[in-house]
């Protein structure tokens, strides 16, 4: 992830086209990762990735406690 992606804001506007979709939910989990890490609500939205996937990545990947995050609305 470049620089550039790391300062977006609310309100900014981005678009990414990405060789493959790997490359692209990589890019989106380190995004949504970054804000959580700053104690930000995240959340994606696709249809190529199952919920339980999803769950899967961010409890193996980010080894956080994803349940209790969706019990407080974290995520």
């Amino acid at each position: 992830m470049t620089s550039r992606q790391e300062s977006v804001q609310i309100g900014n506007h981005i678009i990414a086209i990405y060789q493959n979709q790997e490359i692209a939910f990589d890019d989106a989990f380190k995004f949504l990762k970054n804000g959580l890490d700053n104690n930000e609500m995240i959340m994606i939205i696709t249809d190529r990735l199952s919920k339980e996937a999803i769950r899967r990545r961010m409890k193996n990947e980010w080894n956080v406690p994803v349940k209790n995050l969706e019990l407080v609305d974290a995520i």
